[in-house]
């Protein structure tokens, strides 16, 4: 059953090459343990140089030519490190809904609608890796006890001559939908860049203060006495505009 899957998959192949593929740019992972095409028709062009050079991925035509040799080789320490790679094109990059794309959108704008990108980045950068950490939703995170003062009864709010008005999609503007985009795909934002170097600065351990971004925030001048008090013994935090930003709650 096996070798009758393998010449249909390779069949497909050949019929497509004669319509018109481009095998010079495709790639094959091939698990020799079982003898058939785990993944078909990735484009190295895609790919790293130094990852196709250090793993087992092979051309269409080069696994035609050579299945016998390559299914007795059955490398299969090499074939798992293969496919874990393939299936971490971005381990910084989340994978959001639309629903929690707007979540998020209307968060931001709440707490930081008329700040710099960068400050925008850092509130919603915190409210994903809060996500992250605890396994919850956005929607948890927000909603959490005591946590942002902007959501109210559920609702990502702002107060208009003392008038409670939840955030709507058009008051979002296309420089906090652009940060959205920007954090769902995993690029890296000014807060980790800014924590890394005051991490190193003051001697810390980088992973621990830094990488991956903040965790917390606030705003020095929002708070009361008690609550910045609370926070004297963090030591590594950095300010981007209103907010100050911080990993690690040291205690």
């Amino acid at each position: 059953m096996r070798r009758i899957k393998l010449f249909s998959i390779i069949g497909l192949i050949c019929l497509f090459f004669f319509i018109g593929g481009d095998f010079d740019n495709d790639i094959v992972l091939v698990d020799e343990t079982k003898d058939y095409i785990v993944e078909e028709q990735v484009n190295a062009k895609n790919i790293p140089q130094e990852r196709v050079q250090g793993s087992k991925l092979i051309s269409y035509n080069l696994y035609r030519t050579n299945a016998e040799k390559l299914k007795k080789e059955r490398n299969v320490e090499i074939i798992a490190k293969v496919e874990k790679k393939m299936t971490q094109e971005n381990t910084n990059g989340i994978s959001l809904s639309d629903k929690d794309k707007l979540l998020l959108a209307k968060a931001i704008y709440a707490e930081a609608g008329i700040c710099d990108v960068e400050e925008q980045e850092g509130v919603g950068l915190t409210i994903l890796n809060r996500a992250k950490q605890s396994n919850c939703s956005i929607y948890e995170v927000l909603t959490a006890p005591g946590q942002f003062s902007s959501v109210i009864d559920g609702i990502p709010s702002m107060i208009v001559n003392k008038t409670i008005v939840p955030i709507e999609e058009e008051h979002i503007t296309s420089q906090v939908w652009e940060v959205v985009e920007r954090l769902s795909d995993g690029k890296e934002t000014q807060v980790e860049k800014l924590l890394r170097e005051e991490a190193e600065r003051l001697g810390l351990d980088t992973e621990k203060y830094a990488e991956g971004g903040p965790l917390y925030f606030y705003n020095p001048e929002a708070v009361s006495q008690k609550q910045l008090d609370s926070r004297k013994n963090v030591k590594c935090s950095v300010r981007i505009g209103y907010q100050v930003f911080y990993k690690y709650w040291d205690t």
